[in-house]
C-alpha cells in the first residue's frame, strides 16, 4: 500500500518515533481529513501560521488566516490541484448534507438543538475554507499578473 508520511520519513532516514506507543503508523479518518485540508500536501509552502504571543513570550498563538504566507506550487503535491479543490467541494457537500440531516433528527426529536448547531458551525467553516481557497487562487493570480509586469 502506500505509506503515511510519517512512514515515508521513516524510510528516507528520520530517526524521530512518529508514533504513539502500540501504534503501527497505518492510514485512519483523521490522517487523510488533514491531507485533504492542509495545502501542504497540493505542493504549496504555507508558513505563518502560528506567531508568538510576544517578544519575551515562548507562547504561540495561532494567526488569522488571511495573514498566511502562502507560495504556490513549491514542489510536488501528493495530491494535484484539482484533486483537492474536488475534495474541498465534496466536504462543503458532506456538510451541508449532515446539517440537514441533523435539523431533520432534532425536528425529530433524536438530538438536542446544540447538535443541529454544531452541524451549522461545521458547514459554515466549510463554506468559509472554500471560499478562502477561491480567493486564494485569484490573489495568486494577480500576483502572477503583476509580477510580469502587468499593469493595476
Amino acid at each position: 500500500g502506500v505509506p503515511t508520511p510519517a512512514v515515508y520519513k521513516q524510510k528516507k532516514g528520520c530517526t524521530r518515533d512518529w508514533f504513539p506507543e502500540g501504534k503501527k503508523g497505518g492510514w485512519n479518518t483523521s490522517m487523510v481529513a488533514k491531507i485533504i485540508r492542509d495545502e501542504r500536501y497540493a505542493g504549496h509552502m504555507v508558513s505563518g501560521k502560528k506567531a508568538y504571543e510576544s517578544f519575551d513570550s515562548r507562547r504561540q498563538v495561532g494567526v488569522d488566516r488571511s495573514d498566511w504566507i502562502v507560495v504556490r506550487d513549491t514542489h510536488e503535491g501528493i495530491v494535484t490541484q484539482e484533486e483537492f479543490d474536488r475534495a474541498r467541494r465534496e466536504l462543503l457537500d458532506a456538510a451541508r448534507k449532515y446539517a440537514q440531516l441533523a435539523y431533520m433528527q432534532y425536528s425529530m426529536g433524536v438530538i438536542n438543538y446544540i447538535d443541529v448547531l454544531d452541524a451549522q458551525r461545521r458547514y459554515f467553516e466549510a463554506q468559509v475554507g472554500l471560499s478562502n481557497a477561491v480567493r486564494d487562487e485569484y490573489l495568486a493570480l494577480i500576483n502572477l499578473y503583476k509580477t510580469l509586469g502587468g499593469g493595476w
